[in-house]
């Protein structure tokens, strides 16, 4: 859905995918409250049924849609005219490799923030209802709401390099935090950050290998996929290993620092390719 939507909006790449995954986020948001009042103690039957019957309604008026769409003809020869060897470059590697890592962190920080705030006892009273988790993915959430509107004064670059240095921010900050205030606080900077990152990285492969490459972007989703799994085990295991969670959440700390850096050089890379 994601490749769709650049191929539907090829002028406002950046704002669409962000605005789409705000509502992928609203949809997480919500899974709970739909399956605990459609469902049962003993069965998910229903709230299933419903899923898979709205599913298929949303995805075959996609579908008819995009038959008839002009757009779908002229990629088609475009992709047969001038195919793009988009995975015997390095570029596309290396942002392969940037949405292997930020995808880890994401599943990361949202698979064990409940458990890393668990540590602590309730010293805050009156902020405790405002949860380091719930905090995490509000703000996450809110923060791809607010993407499309400032994507239109920050490149892609600039876009992504500003959400990692905000990430890195809220990560040290949960890092360092021993009461649950200031993990909600850091928990909240972190969402806000990584949440345009994802989409907005999206945008820079299809920009930088063209049109066709929505429909050869599978490696970058399945570096995706393996950065998750990678990453949500290797938290657990160093902590295991240690005794403390602290040391398996620096994972998450690296990781930022590596995209940073990664960024960074293909940030200069791109000016380099622009200049000559």
């Amino acid at each position: 859905i994601n490749m769709l939507t650049v191929e539907l909006n090829p002028q406002n790449i950046t704002p669409a995918l962000n605005f789409l995954n705000f509502f992928w986020g609203v949809g997480a948001i919500f899974c709970k409250p739909f399956i605990d009042f459609f469902g049962t103690q003993t069965s998910i039957l229903q709230p299933t049924l419903i899923l898979v019957i709205l599913l298929f309604i949303n995805g075959s008026a996609i579908g008819f849609i995009w038959r008839r769409s002009r757009r779908k003809e002229s990629f088609d020869q475009i992709e047969s005219e001038n195919p793009i060897p988009i995975w015997t470059t390095s570029t596309a590697w290396l942002i392969a490799i940037f949405n292997f890592v930020h995808v880890g962190f994401e599943s990361g920080t949202g698979g064990w923030i409940t458990t890393y705030a668990m540590r602590l006892p309730n010293q805050d009273g009156g902020v405790a209802w405002l949860s380091p988790t719930f905090a995490y993915f509000l703000f996450f959430v809110l923060g791809r709401f607010a993407a499309p509107l400032y994507a239109r004064f920050l490149s892609e670059n600039r876009m992504l390099l500003l959400g990692l240095l905000t990430t890195t921010l809220g990560v040290i900050i949960l890092l360092l935090g021993n009461t649950l205030g200031i993990l909600a606080l850091g928990a909240s900077i972190a969402g806000f950050g990584t949440s345009s990152i994802f989409p907005t990285n999206m945008a820079r492969f299809t920009k930088t290998f063209g049109a066709t490459a929505t429909r050869r972007a599978t490696p970058l989703f399945i570096c995706g996929t393996l950065g998750a799994a990678l990453t949500t085990w290797l938290i657990g295991y160093i902590s295991t290993n240690y005794n403390d969670l602290r040391f398996g959440m620096i994972v998450l700390l690296g990781s930022c620092l590596f995209l940073i850096c990664l960024q960074l050089f293909l940030y200069a890379r791109s000016r380099t390719t622009v200049s000559t």
